[in-house]
């Protein structure tokens, strides 16, 4: 018996690392993003290093989706065969992702055929520069208000 609550008891703080690294490799990945953008926004005359920081971008957006993913498969709920709820209670975080990332490819290849011409600052590049703005904003705050309600232990507790 004693033997079975050390294993229970392994087995949940095992959970809980594992959750927490995986929280903890998402705010490295906004961190990221912060400082991709930022640099895609100075980097105005090297067309590669835009494209380099742009595609490594796309994959820690989707790196980041993807751990999103990770975590919710580890909560009881989606062991209990009750993933349609939990992925209702957090589509908006996937719902917002995924809009990020698709405002982000086509802020990037425009971004690229614009590199060509004189006239770089255009009213439709304006406009989508600061919609793409405005949806890292919603998928940042999205991001951590998840993370944190994923950061609960009873969501992880052994039954």
């Amino acid at each position: 018996s004693a033997h079975l609550v050390f294993q229970v008891l392994l087995a949940r703080q095992e959970t809980a690392m594992h959750v927490s690294h995986s929280i903890m490799a998402l705010s490295a990945l906004w961190a990221e993003d912060l400082v991709a953008n930022a640099l895609i926004f100075y980097l105005t005359n090297d067309s590669n290093a835009i494209a380099y920081v742009s595609v490594f971008q796309l994959v820690c957006i989707a790196s980041a989706i993807f751990l999103l993913w990770i975590v919710l498969m580890e909560t009881l709920e989606f062991k209990a065969g009750a993933a349609r709820v939990l992925f209702a209670r957090h589509s908006r975080v996937f719902a917002v992702a995924l809009m990020y990332f698709a405002l982000s490819v086509g802020l990037f290849a425009y971004m690229m055929t614009l590199r060509s011409s004189t006239e770089y600052w255009t009213d439709p590049y304006h406009a989508l520069w600061a919609i793409h703005k405005i949806a890292g904003i919603l998928y940042i705050h999205q991001l951590y208000i998840t993370a944190y309600r994923l950061a609960d232990p009873r969501l992880y507790a052994m039954p």
